[in-house]
């Protein structure tokens, strides 16, 4: 059982080697799809994920519609289990290939898997330094276990690819199961002081055809803006670690990988 996770970036040095650091050890393989960076991403993925793809995007700009298809295409080369993540998309889970296998279990042919995320905001406990090589869910565990109110849902398939609607969030394949124990850390507003700047330069790619549809509007926020959502969630964020749920999961990964906390 393969499982392969796609994803895109632009100019991402900072979250990449703790992105890298944690989906090396639950994916098999990862295809990286660069939107012409110019720090130095793609020197990090050739270092920390040598035998992964590194592709650079037919896409000048983040056209929503071109950028879920030009995914879909790379997972269409591929079988076995499938996930599109963001750099700022950690997947929170121990043992993904088991769930997989009990949802193979339940019948044969396409799956998905649906799961909301946890909304990582540092508001509470922004004064503490990060260290690299240690991995960002050991330094950072302020944040919402989001219902799929505030971030809509990301999913997991084994299909030829996800069928998704506009930004990988619905997904069409029709066999298709909601697993509210498997989640996705969402690094938005954490650690602020610096996915903050990351946040800021996307905007520049862009297209206002998109922005007038309403399309990727969530990547043109003003500074400003971008503070006081940082603000609103971190007054409603809470200690995960303190939550018996999300610390078993941090404690089951913690174990697997024989991390040190």
């Amino acid at each position: 059982m393969n499982f392969t996770v796609f994803c895109h970036f632009y100019n991402e040095e900072f979250l990449l080697p703790y992105w890298l650091m944690h989906h090396r050890r639950l994916f098999d393989h990862g295809v990286m799809i660069d939107y012409d960076s110019t720090d130095r991403s793609a020197e990090i993925i050739r270092a920390m994920a040598p035998d992964w793809e590194l592709v650079r995007s037919r896409n000048r700009c983040f056209n929503v519609l071109e950028v879920d298809a030009e995914v879909m295409e790379h997972e269409s080369r591929f079988s076995g289990w499938k996930m599109a993540l963001n750099v700022t998309e950690f997947l929170f889970w121990d043992d993904p290939k088991a769930v997989f296998a009990r949802a193979e279990e339940q019948g044969g042919g396409d799956r998905a898997i649906k799961m909301t995320n946890y909304i990582m905001d540092d508001f509470n406990e922004r004064s503490a330094p990060i260290v690299s090589g240690v991995d960002l869910f050991l330094q950072r565990g302020w944040g919402i276990d989001d219902d799929g109110t505030d971030r809509l849902f990301r999913w997991t398939h084994n299909a030829r690819t996800g069928l998704y609607d506009a930004g990988r969030h619905v997904s069409r394949i029709a066999n298709s199961e909601f697993n509210r124990d498997m989640k996705v850390l969402w690094w938005g507003f954490s650690p602020y002081d610096l996915t903050k700047g990351r946040k800021m330069q996307i905007r520049t790619r862009v297209r206002k055809e998109d922005i007038d549809r309403g399309m990727g509007i969530q990547h043109v926020i003003s500074s400003e803006e971008m503070d006081r959502r940082y603000e609103v969630f971190g007054k409603r964020s809470v200690d995960l670690r303190l939550d018996p749920k999300y610390a078993a999961v941090l404690q089951r990964i913690v174990n697997r990988f024989g991390l040190t906390r």
